[in-house]
């Protein structure tokens, strides 16, 4: 799987260019608040405190990851 994985990012890396933003999940869980600083600026709006809080989103959750994202990032 992590061949696959690999493979269809390199596709979408040269389709996309740099229009692909990437951000790695051990970034993210280490530093939630720079990443989300960083991708917000990459897509051009205000970063707020409130994009870490994503466990507190009344929004719905259709799959089965529905518990793992209502703890938040971890």
């Amino acid at each position: 799987f992590y061949a696959a994985y690999r493979e269809l990012m390199q596709h979408w890396r040269e389709v996309l260019r740099d229009r692909l933003y990437e951000v790695r999940y051990e970034s993210l869980v280490s530093d939630a608040e720079g990443q989300a600083r960083a991708l917000s600026q990459y897509v051009g709006v205000d970063y707020t405190p409130r994009m870490l809080d994503v466990g507190r989103s009344d929004g719905m959750v259709a799959t089965a990851s529905v518990h793992d994202v209502r703890r938040g990032i971890q």
